[in-house]
């Protein structure tokens, strides 16, 4: 693509291309077969060739090509599908010729055409359908009957016109319908900026075998106007003249038609006789009123004389009630490095007001615009709105500015500018002129740009000053020459930091020549360097008063190649008492690492409502923050949630099971949903029950299994257990200690209750879970009993034998507690659980205390009665002791029978 401001020789071609290429595709055109009208052996003759060309730039294409030629002679070769091919011969003026093999597509609209000029398109096209079938294909404009060699013939026009720098470029193109020749073309050209031209070309087809001249009598008809655009409510008038043709004379009967209909269309003669030789007129009225549809309407004239029948077209657009602009100065002279004025007029038309808004712009950059106002509400009557021009640093030359505006614009305007030349100057700019140091280059640069203005010619000194820092630089040239209208670019590196951190080290670059003087700053900014980000975990969190709570994570992220420590402080405002701390406070952060620190929140009395924590982390050049939304509610209100054990060890490549134990606080009950997050740790979490039903005053437990990946690094991780229910949410988090493969010892197994204490209302029973958890591959029956000195609670265990195994490593039961209703309030009793397994026995403990009944009927949390569960809860273990003894009389017959039954070394 060719760059249109820089003046070069195919300026020409380009804005001819663009004449002639459109870029609109109407949704009629995929009714056409684009297949090719000519055949083989056909010849067009173009006997009418002229072109001229006047201006201080050589002659360019297509012009340039057409230069002295007098005539043209086009013979088809072959016509195959949509390629056709032309054997071209150019006879100049001077006798000698000249011939081009040519190759055109009639699809497609690619050849090998040189200037682009199609000799040839589609037959059987009419507008408005493309000329070919691609996306930028021309619109054909119209199509009339015109006389080419002596016949009326259906005509395939296509015409643009174009606005440039300081001018403007047209073209018409006419192609035989029925055959897709090219009969006639017309190109003219002016424009005067850096150069000035006036180019004319015109080519006439005379002589063809595609028809011959009819020597019967014969008559053509043309509209003029044929393309208008009205108002609604208005009128135009349009003249149908009626042309003899090889001395046609008689009487030829007119007919109208227009579609869509509405409009009144009327003739004011409807019968014409035709003098032989001569042309007579008729007249057209196309009438609208103010109710009709705004659209375009196609109106269709025929002319019959017995069996010849001729018809032209007359398209016109009617559109609502609009505005009008107009000029005050159509062309305006301003002189570079400096500002000038043009009022334009809006005029109401049909009636019309509403509020629009107005654009100014230049078709080649240059000149800043301005519109005051821009937005005007136009009334009945006229509105003028004021353009302001500004020259500054504008090169000498020729523009053109175009006003457009917002709802229903007539038509935008086009105003002429030409920039004056000034006095000789240059310019200087930096690109970038604003940069970010880069600490890991070592370097920033940019580009020093000077710029000829005026014709400027000589050598610019450049000169550096530091005026905020200094640093060593670098000057690629420091004493460049500009030519005329010439630029040049000089790099200016800077080594290393002009300051320390922050904005802005600012280094200003001045240019001279003579008296001439010039400047820009290049201002750099110097980044901390490396840096990290702060995140907690839970965000939010609800704790009740008086409480001491591993609350929430606080996890350091390496964003860089940061290294260093990192300092962790905490800040609340408002009537908060107790405090915060963190586990540890300071982290040592390597370079892509990141670190998690426990915030932990003691609460104490009166503390109520909602607090903000402001957790902030601090290292040299860096602080970052990240807050904690705290509720504290009363002590009595909701419940807690305990975990055990703690920490819970598990070996890469294995699991393990945490109870996860839920007690109601002061009656409270809800469904209580439970989740867990182990961040970005990669421990893979399953609940036996993620929606826990808990009752009032009750301890509901819940376990959480959590497998290590064998790709687990040792070390400490956490798993952020939350429990939501009746809009209280509470956390626990699980500490998990990731450890190697243990030293190997001798079989053994441990015993564990949740929780170890129970507060229980006399008359009432509550429950507690027990875990075995056998270690180094133990295999064995393990008995269980519990027992409490003296007379009190009442208790059973759902099962009293548990067998464990190195494939079955962890087993629970129930302890079911029940207080008789005399138990005296205040009184402990502590409780005491004995697995033995041969001579190893292992013990837990719990301890009660008997709280105040408030009467009714002792009932346990599934609301039966007290001894029928203690009595199920008995028989049930009954159940389970004959269950194993049967088990171990197997066993026994088994190993007498040579059978290895479980047996784990």
């Amino acid at each position: 693509m060719i760059d249109l401001e820089s003046g070069l020789p195919r300026l020409l071609l380009v804005l001819v291309l663009l004449c002639l290429i459109a870029t609109n595709i109407p949704s009629g055109r995929a009714q056409a077969n684009y297949q090719p009208g000519v055949n083989a052996g056909d010849t067009i003759r173009y006997g009418q060739v002229s072109a001229s060309w006047v201006g201080n730039l050589n002659p360019q294409s297509p012009f340039a090509n057409f230069l002295n030629v007098s005539s043209i002679q086009n013979t088809v070769s072959n016509a195959n599908q949509n390629n056709v091919t032309l054997r071209q011969t150019m006879i100049y003026n001077n006798g000698t010729m000249n011939t081009f093999h040519l190759l055109y597509n009639t699809q497609s609209g690619y050849g090998n055409y040189t200037p682009f000029i199609p000799w040839v398109i589609a037959e059987g096209l009419v507008a408005p359908e493309a000329a070919y079938e691609t996306n930028q294909a021309p619109t054909i404009t119209k199509t009339v009957e015109k006389v080419f060699v002596g016949a009326v013939r259906t005509v395939n026009v296509i015409s643009s016109f174009q606005v440039l720098s300081g001018g403007y470029v047209s073209s018409e193109e006419d192609f035989d319908q029925q055959t897709g020749i090219l009969l006639y073309l017309t190109i003219t050209e002016v424009y005067s900026n850096i150069y000035y031209v006036t180019a004319q070309l015109n080519i006439l087809i005379t002589q063809t075998s595609l028809w011959s001249p009819p020597v019967q009598p014969d008559f053509a008809i043309y509209a003029n106007p044929f393309n208008a655009r009205i108002l609604k409510g208005s009128s135009i008038n349009s003249t149908i003249s009626l042309q003899s043709i090889n001395g046609f004379q008689g009487t030829v009967n007119l007919s109208k038609t227009v579609v869509p209909a509405g409009p009144t269309v009327t003739l004011n003669q409807t019968t014409r006789a035709i003098p032989a030789g001569g042309t007579v007129n008729v007249l057209l009225n196309f009438s609208t009123t103010t109710s009709i549809s705004a659209t375009n309407y196609r109106v269709n004239i025929t002319a019959s004389a017995g069996m010849q029948v001729r018809s032209t077209v007359l398209n016109i657009t009617v559109t609502g009630p609009g505005y009008s602009l107009n000029p005050a100065q159509s062309y305006i002279a301003i002189p570079t490095n400096s500002s000038g004025t043009d009022v334009v007029t809006l005029t109401s038309v049909g009636r019309f007001n509403g509020t629009i808004t107005l654009k100014v712009v230049s078709l080649m950059p240059g000149p800043v615009l301005s519109l005051s106002p821009s937005t005007i509400t136009v009334k009945a009557g006229t509105n003028t709105t004021t353009i302001t021009v500004t020259t500054q640093l504008v090169p000498a030359g020729y523009y053109t500015l175009r006003v457009s505006g917002t709802g229903f614009l007539l038509q935008p305007i086009y105003i002429y500018l030409q920039v004056l030349p000034g006095p000789p100057d240059f310019t200087i700019n930096l690109n970038p002129s604003l940069a970010s140091y880069d600490l890991a280059v070592g370097t920033v640069a940019t580009h020093v740009i000077l710029t000829s203005v005026n014709e400027f010619v000589g050598t610019v000194n450049l000169n550096l000053y530091w005026i905020n820092g200094t640093q060593t630089t670098f000057l690629g040239l420091s004493n460049p020459d500009l030519t005329a209208y010439g630029s040049t670019s000089i790099q200016l590196k800077v080594f290393g930091p002009p300051i320390n951190i922050g904005c802005c080290g600012i280094l200003q670059v001045v240019a001279t020549s003579g008296s001439l003087s010039h400047s820009a700053n290049f201002t750099i900014a110097v980044p901390p360097g490396p840096d990290f980000t702060v995140a907690v975990f839970p965000t939010s969190i609800d704790l009740p008063q008086g409480v001491s709570v591993n609350a929430a994570n606080v996890t350091v992220t390496n964003t860089d190649t940061f290294a260093g420590s990192v300092e962790l402080l905490w800040s609340i405002y408002g009537a908060f008492y107790g405090g915060g701390s963190f586990s540890p406070s300071i982290v040592t952060l390597a370079p892509g690492s990141s670190g998690t620190v426990i915030f932990r929140i003691l609460i104490l009395p009166p503390t109520l409502g909602k607090f903000n924590f402001t957790i902030n982390v601090h290292s040299i050049g860096h602080s970052h923050s990240a807050t904690l939304a705290l509720t504290v509610l009363s002590p009595a209100a909701g419940y807690t949630i305990n975990s055990s054990p703690s920490p819970l060890v598990i070996q890469p490549g294995s699991s393990n099971a945490s109870q996860v134990a839920l007690t109601s606080i002061d009656n409270f009950y809800a469904n209580i949903s439970m989740s867990a997050s182990a961040g970005n740790s990669g421990l893979l979490l399953s609940w036996t029950t993620q929606r826990v039903h808990l009752t009032p005053n009750a301890t509901i437990p819940s376990t959480i299994s959590i497998t290590v990946p064998s790709s687990t690094k040792p070390g400490t991780y956490t798993v952020n257990v939350t429990g939501t229910g009746n809009g209280i949410v509470h956390t626990a988090i699980i500490t998990i200690l990731v450890v190697g493969p243990p030293i190997v010892g001798l079989p053994d197994f441990t015993v564990t209750v949740v929780p170890t204490q129970l507060n229980i209302q006399t008359g009432h029973s509550a429950s507690a879970i027990i875990t075995l958890n056998g270690l180094h591959n133990f295999n064995g029956t393990i008995s269980l009993n519990a027992q409490t000195a003296g007379n009190g609670p009442v208790f059973s265990l759902y099962t009293q034998v548990e067998i464990l195994s190195y494939v079955t490593s962890a087993a629970t039961t129930t302890l079911t507690i029940a207080l008789p209703a005399d138990a005296t309030p205040g009184s402990t009793y502590t409780i005491t659980i004995t697995a033995t397994n041969g001579t190893t026995t292992r013990q837990a403990s719990i301890v009660v205390t008997a709280t105040s009944s408030y009467g009714g009927q002792p009932t346990d949390t599934a609301g039966f009665s007290m001894l029928p569960a203690i009595a199920i809860g008995l028989l049930a273990g009954g159940i389970v002791t004959l269950a194993v003894y049967l088990i171990t009389k197997r066993r026994e017959s088994q190993e007498t029978a040579g059978t290895n039954v479980g047996s784990v070394a």
